[in-house]
């Protein structure tokens, strides 16, 4: 008979568990692979290399150049749509996919006017 007071299992996924689509969909495997007994909780960080590129950005944009930050900005944006394609690939997820287009699409406006805010007053239109 299960406990009426389940274990609860800590998983910790960053760096290369989280480098692209086939490190994140080996992550979901290996999370339906622990018992049903356990409750899981799931912490992540960020996409491999995703914190040095957000660091570089933010170089950038101290430096005035607004052009690399928009780059590097740009980059994270891709990256995070191309990865997330990955997960929910078919038609079965085509609405899955578009919200999570809507919000990557808001996340990375705001990382952009937040890099902006963080470095001080660029010029409008910088970023």
């Amino acid at each position: 008979m299960p406990s009426s007071n389940p274990s609860i299992v800590v998983h910790k996924f960053g760096g290369a568990a989280l480098a692209n689509a086939a490190a994140i969909l080996n992550v979901g495997s290996l999370l339906r692979a622990e018992p049903d007994t356990a409750r899981q909780v799931v912490v992540t960080s960020a996409l491999e290399g995703v914190t040095n590129q957000l660091l570089s950005a933010i170089a950038a944009a101290r430096a005035g150049n607004y052009g690399a930050t928009r780059a590097i900005t740009d980059a994270v944006r891709v990256r995070h749509l191309e990865v997330g394609d990955g997960v929910l690939a078919g038609d079965a997820h085509a609405a899955a996919r578009a919200a999570l287009h809507r919000s990557i699409n808001e996340s990375c406006d705001t990382l952009a006017q937040q890099v902006e805010t963080v470095t001080g007053d660029a010029p409008d239109g910088a970023l």
